[in-house]
């Protein structure tokens, strides 16, 4: 199994927290609600997660990655853990039997908290199945002079509105450019505030009948 080398840390520190840790790790993560963009969960898991020194929205977002090759290959806990362990021992030799069955069973442990953690991440998959998301965006202000025909005098200023957004494509991160004027800001935030209007109303039906919608707040 191929891990990416920025990982390998923090599959690390799972192997390094103590049992009272990685307990208090697991009760942060089953008392958290469920939200749909892993980066917002494993922020409220950290929130409750009382060790500053352990990176505990580093975990989690590491065990949701998990969840998605799980499915995605597709392959069951109990196949998926060696070969995790296995990748973890090439390239940490040095590491003791112990240590390896205690971090093979946290392992197992994460991978089969469906629920939240792959609810999670089932939910992420579903909301960014699609060929081209955003997974980023910035906004400048662009001032532009005015010369007269000769270009030897400023005559005025314009001011432009710049929007950049980052794209996932393919595994591949882009960018798109676009330019507005005031009018086509406007336009567009009258737009987005309409579609968030409409969103906050089918979620107040459907919770009105019981049907569960989780919770989209990036924050």
């Amino acid at each position: 199994m191929n891990i990416p080398d920025e990982e390998y840390p923090t599959i690390s520190s799972i192997a390094s927290l103590t049992d009272e840790e990685f307990a208090f790790l697991i009760e942060s993560i089953t008392q958290t609600p469920v939200r749909y963009h892993p980066r917002s969960f494993a922020a409220a898991v950290s929130e409750k997660f009382k060790y500053p020194h352990i990176d505990a929205e580093r975990i989690i977002r590491t065990i949701i990655s998990l969840y998605g090759v799980k499915s995605q290959i597709p392959t069951s806990t109990d196949k998926l853990v060696p070969s995790i362990i296995n990748a973890f021992v090439q390239r940490n030799p040095e590491i003791s039997d112990a240590v390896i069955q205690n971090l093979g069973q946290r392992l197992e442990r994460l991978l089969t908290l469906y629920s939240p953690l792959g609810i999670v991440a089932s939910a992420y998959k579903v909301a960014s199945d699609s060929e081209r998301c955003i997974v980023d965006t910035h906004t400048f202000l662009d001032l532009r002079p005015i010369f007269n025909d000769d270009n030897q005098e400023l005559l005025s200023n314009v001011i432009l509105y710049r929007l950049k957004l980052t794209y996932e494509n393919n595994d591949e991160q882009k960018d798109i450019n676009f330019t507005f004027d005031i009018y086509d800001v406007l336009k567009l935030r009258y737009q987005l505030d309409l579609l968030i209007e409409k969103s906050n109303n089918l979620q107040e039906k459907l919770e009105s009948v019981n049907i569960h919608i989780l919770d989209s707040n990036p924050s």
